[in-house]
């Protein structure tokens, strides 16, 4: 399988997972993952509303599998990265949610 094929398989899952956790209330999120402040040696995570609204919103189990999957994916090609944003907005007109994956390396 290419690196584009896990990965995008990977983005799915981790879109619905954020999507999963979200309050009803919010219409947008960004999940932050990191390598650059390692914790523990795992991957440093943070899920923010982009629209300003203050809840807490802790990323769940899945998530942190899945994002490890996503970065051994990535090192596993030769191309580990150093942040990715994967951010979700739901789309008022075409009542729908759209999501974006943004990899840093």
């Amino acid at each position: 399988m290419t690196l584009h094929e896990e990965h995008e398989q990977i983005d799915r899952a981790i879109w619905q997972a954020i999507l999963a956790l979200l309050p009803d209330h919010w219409s947008s999120a960004a999940l932050s993952v990191s390598t650059e402040s390692r914790i523990d040696s795992g991957l440093a995570h943070s899920i923010e509303n982009l629209d300003g609204e203050n809840d807490i919103c802790i990323p769940s189990d899945e998530i942190f599998v899945l994002t490890a999957e996503h970065y051994d994916s990535f090192r596993r090609h030769g191309s580990p990265w150093r942040e990715v944003i994967w951010s979700v907005r739901y789309d008022f007109d075409d009542e729908k949610w759209k999501c974006l994956t943004d990899i840093k390396y």
